[in-house]
């Protein structure tokens, strides 16, 4: 799966660098031994190391849209910034990497003079189709693809994230247009991922605010994030919440320093199967039960 996630230009610089560059340092080599009469080459190998980069998106930025971004193939320590603009982002991607405790991954959103998040809305929203994922129809952001790509050491800060409900359409990885929402989609979804973090973000307006999957081993911190109004469905469901948790096993959630306000269906503002739950400094408000 990261292979085929692996852009053409990664593979020309891994190929440049371990095979041309050994032909390239073996002539040298030889050629001193031509000249000097004597030597001999025992072992050459080289190793390809892909550095963190800094990506920047936004108005007067290098890149004006988050899926000109390989979102899909990060690497330890990448980090995008996604600059506020007075409309939305209305782009979906899969948002993959393995990062360290050290060099974590991070996606920011980097707010304007007045404090405005920039908004990342799923309502007729774009696809990243040069990436390749399942269940398009399930989030606005994916991180990790469940059974085969397991991100790690990620961060998502300083977003607005909305319109993941079965009200708006968007176009999928393939161009094909005017696909609806499932009933249960979300504005963020877990889908494979070990250390994760979801802080300083808004997030409203879909099915689901938080989905997170059954991973084991899973730690998902939620910090400082306002969600409020999901549960938005054409149907009287109760089966949408505000968070709907990681259930596998040894899986940690922890969610704090967050205002969890009104749901719009029957659900529920939190539910969670993980196997340890941490609900602390929380100001949580409204619920139908």
């Amino acid at each position: 799966s990261l292979f085929q996630m692996t852009s053409e230009k990664q593979l020309q610089e891994m190929f440049q660098v371990n095979y041309f560059g050994q032909i390239y340092f073996t002539q040298m080599i030889s050629r001193k031994m031509a000249k000097n009469k004597k030597g001999n080459i025992i072992f050459i190998s080289s190793t390809f190391i892909l550095r963190a980069a800094t990506y920047e998106v936004g108005p007067g930025k290098k890149y004006t849209s988050i899926l000109q971004v390989s979102t899909h193939n990060l690497q330890p320590g990448d980090s995008i910034k996604v600059f506020y603009k007075p409309t939305p982002y209305y782009e979906k991607f899969l948002l993959h990497g393995v990062g360290t405790s050290s060099n974590t991954i991070i996606l920011i959103g980097i707010a304007d003079a007045n404090g405005k998040r920039p908004v990342i809305d799923g309502n007729n929203a774009l696809s990243n189709q040069s990436s390749s994922y399942w269940n398009e129809d399930r989030q606005v952001i994916l991180i990790g693809q469940a059974g085969s790509v397991e991100s790690d050491f990620i961060i998502v800060d300083g977003f607005e994230i909305r319109g993941a409900n079965d009200f708006n359409t968007f176009t999928d990885d393939s161009g094909n247009s005017n696909l609806s929402y499932s009933e249960n989609s979300a504005g963020v979804r877990v889908s494979w991922g070990k250390n994760i973090t979801i802080r300083n973000c808004d997030i409203t307006d879909n099915g689901n605010g938080i989905q997170s999957g059954d991973e084991d081993n899973m730690n998902l911190v939620i910090e400082y994030c306002n969600v409020f109004d999901n549960g938005k469905s054409t149907s009287n469901t109760v089966y949408i919440h505000n968070f709907y948790l990681s259930s596998g096993e040894n899986s940690t959630v922890t969610l704090q320093y967050c205002h969890i306000g009104e749901l719009l269906s029957n659900g529920q503002q939190i539910r969670s199967r993980a196997h340890t739950t941490v609900i602390r400094y929380n100001w949580i408000e409204g619920g139908k039960f």
